[in-house]
């Protein structure tokens, strides 16, 4: 593999490169981009810093690939006030993140604290790049963080927002992302996984302990769980009802659910099998079915940003339905923010006719429309049976 050489007064050196992460998708993605992307050879080093990732056989995996210099785990939960303050001079994982100076620092997430941090002690090291990397394209709304004012410390401190310093946002849809005003981006379309790379399917297998779930192969719909129960933000168990009338509506339809990974209780528990693979990222149990042939899966959400995920990264076409329609006025909000917003319907429209069969990525527009929806693909499953 080529390497990224810079040029450092008179010598020659392989940049080194910090990505930041704390999702699995987004693991994926930066083993993509590490290996099959120029922009990002070279030296790397792997900070997680989700909980999800707090696991020892799961981390030495991914030292073992030998993809990365190094792989931190991070606990960004253990402490609450200040933290950038904390993480650039006061936290225990000080010398970890000065330890080495970094060419770039690649973020998932503009305001997480871990990239902040690496962002602010590397930013005047000669030639230095901040990248963000978009990980649900048309899912979520890019916005403007507010900015430190003169009277904030960080200010004094000399502290910088990294997004007022993005030198590329890479995106899977770059024509149909929307950005504030006054906020001028140079905007980077996400090269697609090729589905035809083994080797790079080998070794997410390996990370993720990969098995297959033969169950999954008799499944015609597949829920896919989303954290808007766990978060506090349906209290009135709004997603499982909905789905429950479904499921009960279609007794020959064969439902399966993948719980959301942050998901404590299951409360589908009684209602629908749970898929074995539930820890493991869609996209990964995605690829594997599309290599091996299997069937196609239906799948239904409220506005699961896996369900855009199969065409950004693989340019793949799943028949899906969201219902985010049904849900706009039913969760709660985030000091004044509703996850699941009119803007957020628009993106999907947007989405759906990037299809080359719009008809595959349906939206309804009420639980009537679902339901004559879900009728049309009911029909059209007993007549594949039958042949």
């Amino acid at each position: 593999m080529c390497q990224k050489w810079f040029l450092n007064g008179e010598n020659m050196r392989i940049q080194r490169i910090a990505f930041v992460c704390s999702t699995y998708v987004q693991l994926m993605r930066v083993f993509q981009l590490k290996t099959t992307t120029e922009t990002f050879y070279g030296d790397a080093d792997l900070y997680l810093v989700h909980e999800m990732f707090n696991n020892e056989e799961f981390i030495a995996r991914l030292k073992s690939t030998k993809i990365f210099k190094n792989v931190y785990y991070f606990d960004v939960t253990e402490h609450k006030r200040a933290k950038l303050l904390f993480y650039i001079w006061g936290s225990k994982y000080k010398n970890v993140l000065r330890k080495y100076s970094y060419d770039k620092v690649v973020s998932f997430n503009v305001e997480e604290v871990i990239s902040e941090a690496l962002f602010n002690i590397n930013k005047r090291n000669n030639g230095f790049e901040y990248h963000c990397i978009e990980d649900g394209p048309g899912a979520y709304e890019v916005y403007k963080p507010k900015n430190y004012g003169w009277l904030h410390i960080y200010k004094w401190l000399g502290i910088k927002k990294p997004f007022y310093n993005i030198n590329k946002w890479w995106t899977g849809c770059p024509e149909y992302m929307e950005f504030p005003e006054g906020i001028d981006l140079n905007i980077v379309k996400l090269p697609n996984i090729d589905i035809k790379n083994y080797k790079l399917l080998e070794k997410l297998n390996f990370v993720f302990n990969y098995e297959e779930d033969s169950d999954l192969n008799k499944v015609d719909c597949l829920i896919m769980e989303e954290s808007h129960y766990t978060d506090g933000l349906l209290p009135e168990n709004d997603d499982f009802i909905l789905y429950k009338k479904i499921i009960k509506s279609y007794p020959n339809i064969k439902f399966a659910i993948k719980l959301h990974p942050r998901t404590k209780r299951n409360r589908f528990e009684n209602l629908v099998p749970t898929i074995n693979n539930s820890s493991m990222p869609w996209e990964l149990i995605l690829w594997n079915r599309i290599i091996s042939e299997q069937p196609e899966l239906f799948q239904l959400s409220i506005a699961c940003a896996t369900m855009t995920s199969d065409k950004f990264l693989f340019d793949y076409e799943g028949t899906k339905m969201l219902l985010a329609n049904i849900f706009i006025n039913k969760l709660k909000s985030i000091d004044g923010y509703m996850r699941v917003n009119k803007n957020t319907v628009a993106k999907y429209e947007k989405i759906k006719n990037l299809y080359k069969n719009p008809d595959k990525f349906m939206l309804p527009k009420n639980e009537e429309e679902m339901f004559r929806m879900l009728d049309i693909l009911c029909i059209e499953k007993k007549m594949e049976n039958r042949r």
